[in-house]
């Protein structure tokens, strides 16, 4: 009897399950979905089949699998606009669309519909106009995050009403404005907010005074407003907060006295008022837990150095230009200082060395009135800069001492190797882990600490970081390994952090990578000592994200009745029928079951890995039968379609005219050897066609268009850095196809409409249907060959003579560095650029020269240019042996970036890789010797002799 009865609550139970498994989403959420979905365009986004619970990427339900209660689509590559249907879905706790800078428009005012939201996280997109004041309505919010965005116009007032609200973050968009508070005629505003604990207002164009009425909020810790146009003064009220440990008011039009705040002696951690119009110093010597003060670049009066010694936990004092007179010495001896600057003040007196702090790594004293060092000591581990001090006029300084008026810093700080040297080559697309000392492919996010309590990085910190990231996400400490920290100039600090799987696994599993992206996305992780943060994907890839309904294991119950067995039937059914769906959805993966098409002998279909074949019905659907709506390109060749394939992918289908497709054989051939290079510095062979008479390449499809787009738009700006990063990221693409494809291939039609960008700013070469195998490996040296390539960018060695050389690339490499400098064509108005900056040289050296420059361009050193224009110049020498290797040229500008306070890399990785440096550009640079290390290169002179 017991057993009988068991055996029917086992049938009951699985039939209860079966009903959740075969469940169909509330037909409302259903549509809802699909009415979002059309207005979104994406590469990795994959809503098939009738049931979004069932499957649907980045869906949560809940209620036995019938309602939608979570939209999880960070960083899936997502563009178009958000529709207003998203309001439809009523039951949606959590939204999240970070990461996805290609979705544009309006942030639709029917969220406010969405009264059961809790996290609504859409940084980092492209939304733009004002912030609709219907958000005031999710009363159940907890965490706003509408960071790094377009957004304009003023704060809405209705937005205090979210006091459920902890984290509210409208940083690093175009609003403006006054800070709207309850005193005003809505009579809500931010003051109204009292769960908030982290407002971060920076870096918009707020204007007004910082309200009185913000000092009542019990939980705040974070209020940075920073890099705004606010002004008045301070209302002494601010002291009021009661948990304040951060403030941040830097870089605005504040004046007046600062008021007295000594009543956050037991919580404020740091205080950043710099460049602004105070005319007095806040009195901080009672702040005892202070860690982080910059106080510079105000109106302060002449007075003498405070001495600080009451601060004894301090780690970093900045007080550049603030009219100061008397000794430093006294601020060396505070044993937790890590970094000093006193720039640009009156500092008048000896300055003793003899007797530092051992924690010292930075102090910058340039343009003083210093007359002398005592005590130096021969050697030190700290930096001293002493430019524009008549100190600098003594001889023999050590060499810690630099007497520029530029501090030493904001390069890269790197951690020590933890491993031998030996055993570190890694499979194909594994990286070496130096936590661990293994290999595997890690997920990679870059960090950006906001207000940092230290300046300076060291391994102890370094460790603390890891251990906080690991616990925080449930992982062990050796799957974690930090890199490439960088403090910017507005006192932040970069950090890149790559998670490994566990040893012996090559990948972690989508669903970790989904959940440590959530857990920071939302902030649910506290990292104790560095926040507050943000973080942004690296090659994230593809994400997805199950709602977690598990399926039915039929041994589990076999044997228990007929009624058990048919209820696993009826799972199994349904999962089949699923699965057929999703098979329906991923066709075309049969690559050459039709080489050609039509029954037409062309041969034995090409030998390949991972490359499709597509059907020309396939690649017709995709472009809407070859619309020119998608056309986003155009050359002799044919013409370039966008295309969006049955499996959401979007690709760009390269379809030859009917004068310029090639034999059977020929285009077999080009397949077979596009199919071998695989790099991620080169734009990636996705596919191809061949029947019904056409030829096409089908390759992924890179958002953020070529660099002539970009540098021939007025704008959009490149930053120095940037630029080298795209010079480094493209030479590292062409020194992969010289050095280590197989055979080398040479170009023959580098230019910039040939490099691209993905939406990450990672540039990757193009266009090899130019291309010519190299015969180097077969004791040749060239290629005899019919010219061809483009004006401006061609190689004059190889148009007078027909031999094609590798030094040709190099050629053409070099007009593309001009052309990042200068922003303009190589030709234009029948001047040629490696002529005119050659001129321009020969005239007068680099004076002559910056008139020629892009006029955006900004954020470079004179030194840093002169090595830049060498390596440029030398590129395009006359004569090819004159000329640097490719790889010669990544080493350079390596150097380079890494001596401009970017990020540092080493040379180009080819099938095998050995070390790990991580990039704020969101690519990953691989290495087999970790930083590069300057060693030479291409120098020029103020003036160079003409030829």
């Amino acid at each position: 009897m017991g057993l009988a009865r068991w055996a029917i609550q086992i049938i009951l139970l699985w039939m209860f399950l079966a009903s959740v498994a075969l469940a169909v989403t509330n037909p409302a959420d259903t549509a809802a979905l699909r009415a979002v979905r059309a207005g979104w365009t994406s590469s990795n986004l994959n809503w098939n089949g009738d049931d979004p619970c069932g499957g649907w990427q980045g869906i949560g339900c809940e209620n036995g699998g019938q309602n939608v209660t979570s939209l999880d689509l960070g960083d899936f590559r997502l563009g178009g606009r958000l529709l207003p249907a998203i309001g439809d879905l009523v039951n949606l706790r959590t939204l999240i669309l970070a990461f996805n800078p290609l979705i544009t428009g309006l942030i639709p005012s029917e969220l406010g519909r969405l009264s059961n939201l809790e996290f609504l996280s859409l940084q980092s997109c492209s939304f733009s106009g004002r912030i609709p004041a219907e958000l005031g309505r999710l009363r159940r919010l907890r965490f706003l995050g509408l960071n790094s965005n377009r957004l304009d116009g003023s704060i809405p007032p209705e937005l205090g009403l979210l006091t459920n609200c902890t984290w509210f973050d409208l940083s690093e968009n175009n609003l403006s404005g006054e800070l709207p508070v309850s005193s005003g005629i809505a009579g809500v505003g931010l003051n109204n907010l009292t769960s908030a604990i982290h407002f971060h207002l920076n870096n918009n164009s707020f204007v007004g005074r910082v309200p009185e009425e913000i000092s009542v909020l019990p939980n705040l810790i974070h209020f940075l407003v920073d890099s705004n146009s606010m002004s008045g003064e301070i209302p002494a009220a601010l002291a009021n907060l009661p948990s304040l440990e951060i403030l941040r008011l830097d870089n605005n039009n504040f004046s007046g006295p600062f008021p007295n705040i000594t009543r956050l002696s037991g919580t404020l951690h740091e205080i950043h008022i710099r460049n602004n119009s105070f005319t007095s110093f806040p009195d901080i010597s009672s702040l005892s837990q202070l860690l982080f003060v910059s106080m510079g670049l105000n109106r302060f009066p002449p007075q003498a150095l405070p001495s600080f010694s009451t601060l004894r936990n301090l780690q970093s004092l900045e007080l550049d230009g603030s009219n100061l007179s008397g000794d430093p010495s006294a601020l060396l001896l505070i044993s937790t200082l890590e970094t000093l600057s006193l720039a640009s003040n009156n500092l008048n007196s000896t300055l003793d060395l003899g007797n530092t702090s051992p924690s010292l790594t930075s102090i910058d004293l340039a343009n003083n009135r210093i007359p002398e060092v005592s005590r130096a000591p021969p050697s030190s581990s700290y930096s001293v800069t002493l430019g524009g001090n008549p100190a600098c006029n003594t001889p023999n300084l050590p060499s810690y001492i630099n007497c520029s008026s530029n501090a030493l810093g904001n390069e890269a700080w790197r951690p020590r190797q933890n491993c031998s040297s030996t055993n570190r080559i890694c499979p194909r697309e594994e990286i070496f882990n130096e936590a661990s000392c293994t290999c595997g492919i890690p997920y990679i996010l870059r960090f950006q600490f906001n207000a940092p309590t230290f300046s300076a990085m060291t391994s102890d910190r370094n460790e603390a970081l890891r251990s906080e990231i690991a616990r925080g996400t449930g992982i062990f400490i050796d799957q974690v390994w930090v890199d490439n920290f960088v403090f910017t100039d507005n006192f932040r600090f970069n950090a890149t952090v790559a998670f490994f799987p566990p040893v012996g696994v090559r990948e972690l599993s989508d669903q970790v990578k989904t959940d440590i992206l959530r857990r920071y996305v939302l902030h649910t992780i506290d990292l104790i000592g560095f926040d507050p943060y943000h973080v942004f994907p690296i090659d994230l890839g593809d994400v997805t994200i199950r709602n977690g309904n598990g399926g039915l294991s039929a041994g589990a119950i076999a044997g228990i009745s007929i009624g058990a067995v048919l209820v696993v039937l009826l799972v199994a059914g349904y999962a089949i029928r699923q699965k057929f769906r999703a098979d329906k959805a991923k066709q075309a993966t049969n690559p050459f079951a039709s080489w050609g098409g039509g029954g037409k002998d062309n041969g034995e279909a090409p030998v390949i890995k991972g490359v499709r074949s597509f059907s020309f019905a396939d690649l017709k659907k995709a472009t809407s039968n070859f619309s020119s709506s998608h056309e986003i390109g155009v050359g002799g060749y044919g013409k370039v379609y966008k295309g969006f394939l049955l499996t959401g992918e979007v690709v760009a289908i390269k379809r030859a005219q009917a004068g310029s497709m090639q034999g059977a054989h020929e285009f077999k051939t080009e397949i077979e050897l596009l199919s071998r290079l695989h790099h991620k510095n080169l734009v990636e062979l996705v596919g191809f066609c061949f029947e019904h008479g056409e030829q096409m390449l089908v390759y992924e499809y890179m958002a953020g268009g070529s660099i002539h787009d970009h540098l021939m738009d007025q704008s959009k700006v490149f930053s120095w850095n940037k630029r080298l990063e795209i010079a480094i990221g493209s030479a590292r693409g062409l020194s992969y196809l010289h050095e280590l494809a197989n055979p080398p291939i040479i170009h023959r039609d580098i230019k910039s409409s040939n490099i691209l960008l993905d939406e990450m700013f990672v540039a990757k070469v193009a266009d090899l249907g130019l291309s010519k195998v190299s015969m180097a490996d077969e004791g040749k040296t060239h290629v005899s060959t019919q010219v061809k390539g483009t004006l401006g960018y061609l190689d004059p060695e190889y148009y007078m003579t027909n031999q094609l050389t590798d030094k040709s690339d190099v050629y053409s490499f070099g007009v593309v560095l001009l052309e990042l400098l200068t922003a303009r064509p190589p030709i234009e108005n029948g001047k040629y650029v490696v002529r005119e900056i050659r001129t321009a040289l020969a005239r007068g050296g680099l004076e002559e020269v910056i008139p020629l420059l892009d006029s955006s361009l900004e954020g470079y050193s004179a030194r840093d240019l002169k090595r830049y224009l060498s390596l440029a110049m030398a590129c395009v020498e006359e004569a090819a042996a004159q000329r640097p290797s490719m790889n010669d040229i990544v080493k350079e500008l390596e150097s380079l970036l890494g001596s401009s306070g970017g990020f540092r890399g080493s040379s180009v990785g080819g099938g095998e890789f050995h070390a790990i440096s991580l990039y704020d550009d969101d690519s990953v640079a691989l290495s087999s010797a970790g930083a590069f290390e300057y060693s030479g290169g291409y120098h020029i002179s103020s003036k160079v002799e003409p030829k």
